[in-house]
């Protein structure tokens, strides 16, 4: 597997096949500090306060690692390593992955040639680019990378994939968002012409039947119809069991007068009780206007609610 260092002013490269990519101390911001949190995901937090006063203005991303007692903190602009990433000639597709050179070189112990007038040094653990001049040996940075084991985690660039776009995939997404755009299409203006012909259809129905035009119309007599449905359901039920009440020559219904506004009921009652429990039953249907007894006799009139 290749690897090479990215580097903010590299030059364009002939690359055959996937590489990695290790990056420039000049395409990230580093810090290693003791903070407060026990935890990555805690340090993470407190990562853009860190960086505040020394990364100029703009957009930043942030990756946490846990040294020993320590956090090592990077702050890193996704834009700026992408364009780096397309000057440098470098296919999207052929990237494997992204590593900073921090965890890459860490414990070097001999500076690494960047082209003729720069160098990549371990600095008191901090890796970082200097002048040539500083370093009287280097060794080849690619031959060094090539040679050494990977250390560090794969930086993860959330706009890698969608900002880094060949021709060839541009195309392809290009053409499949056009099928998508043709296939909705012709589903809009499908349901359109159907939409179109059931309310058409709808109102033939309602001049056929002479039924209300608007849905404010049709809800209130809807709720008129169920209403009078559950009245003369509970008139129904209520009569029922007028009907089958025990009778006899002392307790028994003489008559019973239905209209659609009220029930007119005469019955006769020698015993309180029972002339109560049937008020009781009347009570159930509506609300009673007229109360009468003559003699044993009961006259009651039961207007409907």
């Amino acid at each position: 597997m290749t690897t090479l260092l990215l580097d903010k002013e590299a030059q364009p490269v002939d690359v055959q096949g996937r590489v990695d990519l290790v990056l420039s101390p000049s395409l990230y911001w580093f810090r290693s500090e003791a903070l407060p949190v026990k935890t990555v995901f805690q340090a993470r937090k407190l990562a853009p306060s860190v960086f505040d006063a020394i990364v100029p203005e703009g957009i930043y991303s942030y990756h946490v690692l846990k040294r020993d007692d320590t956090f090592w903190l990077f702050a890193y602009n996704e834009e700026q390593i992408i364009g780096t990433i397309a000057r440098s000639g470098i296919r999207p597709t052929d990237v494997r992955h992204l590593y900073f050179a921090q965890t890459e070189c860490a414990a070097l112990e001999t500076p690494l040639r960047l082209g003729g007038t720069r160098i990549l040094s371990s600095v008191d653990g901090v890796v970082t680019e200097l002048p040539a001049r500083y370093a009287a040996d280097a060794e080849d940075a690619r031959h060094f990378f090539e040679s050494h084991a990977r250390q560090g985690p794969a930086v993860g660039i959330t706009l890698y994939h969608s900002a880094l776009l060949d021709k060839k995939q541009f195309k392809r997404l290009s053409i499949v968002a056009a099928v998508f755009a043709l296939l909705y299409g012709i589903e809009y203006f499908t349901a359109r012409a159907h939409l179109a012909s059931v309310l058409e259809e709808q109102e033939k129905i309602a001049e056929t039947y002479r039924l209300p035009q608007t849905s404010f119309e049709r809800n209130g007599l809807i709720s008129a119809l169920e209403k009078k449905q559950k009245r003369q359901t509970r008139l129904r039920e209520t009569a029922k069991a007028l009907f089958d009440l025990p009778a006899d020559a002392e307790n028994h219904l003489e008559r019973l007068t239905l209209t659609p506004r009220n029930l007119t009921v005469s019955a006769v009652f020698k015993e309180p009780a029972k002339a109560e429990a049937f008020k009781k039953a009347l009570m159930n249907i509506g609300t009673i206007s007229s109360d009468k007894r003559k003699g044993d006799t009961l006259y009651l009139e039961v207007a409907y609610e």
